[in-house]
This record gives C-alpha cells, structure tokens and sequence, in this order.
C-alpha cells in the first residue's frame, strides 16, 4: 500500500519564502532615508524659522475689557467693555469684523419693545431668546425709542 499525501502536505514541501517585490523595497528605502533625514542636528534648520514676535496671530478673537458701570444705552456701541458698558447687560454685534459693530440691545418680545426702526429677532430658541436688532447700516447711537 503506498503512503497517501495530503494535498495540505504537498503544499509545504513546495513553499517558497516570498519575495520582495521591486515596490516594497523603494519604499523600505524612502522610509529609511527619511527616518535618518530627520534625525540630524537641528539648529540649522531652526535660523530659517521667524522669531515668535515675526510669527502672525493666525485666528484672533474680540476679547471686551469689562468696565466697572454700565453708561451706554440701547443702540450705542460696546466695543470695549461688551455686555458691562451695557445698561441692559446685552451686547451683540452686526458685520463680519469680530472687533468692531457691538452695539447695546435689549430682550423683546414683539416690534413694540424695541427702539423706532429695530425689530425683535429669535436669537436662541429658549424663552426670552430675543432681542432687538437695528437695521442694515446702523451706526452706534442712541436710538429711538417708540
């Protein structure tokens, strides 16, 4: 009776080690070049970088300095002190420039709690969400009342 051969066991008298492929080896060499390339002295590199004070403020952001009493009324600006300078404690602002545009508002609930020409807008969906808003092109002053 003659031995029977798996064909499981064939395959293991057959195997081979794979070989590696011209890819793989470019990229074992690229990894290698950089991990040494970038394990050199690195006060030369740093001459080429700006000090910190030549670095830009990439991202910048209105920060009101809180004054000690509230003056302005509804309408006027509240570009330094935010909501403090506010008699209404409410400062919001129109435009895109986050340092300019503050202005003092008020809570509302319709037209008729706002100044002459403002309107009452849902800020937030909670109750007392709203408040109002001059109209396009306002330039800090009192305003109106109704």
């Amino acid at each position: 009776m003659s031995p029977r051969i798996h064909a499981r066991d064939a395959m293991k008298t057959h195997e081979h080690p794979p070989k590696a492929s011209a890819l793989g080896r470019f990229a074992r060499a690229c990894l290698l070049l950089t991990l040494i390339s970038g394990c050199g002295d690195k006060s030369a590199s740093t001459a080429d970088r700006p000090s910190v004070a030549e670095t830009p403020a990439v991202v910048t952001e209105h920060q009101p300095v809180p004054v000690a009493q509230a003056t302005r009324a509804v309408g006027e600006a509240c570009d330094t002190g935010g909501a403090s300078e506010c008699r209404s404690g409410i400062c919001l602002r129109t435009g895109a420039d986050p340092a300019t545009g503050h202005f003092c508002s008020v809570q509302c609930q319709d037209e008729a709690d706002c100044p002459r020409t403002w309107r009452c807008t849902r800020l937030h969906p909670s109750a007392g969400g709203r408040a109002c808003m001059p109209p396009e092109g306002w330039k800090s002053t009192v305003a109106e009342t109704r």
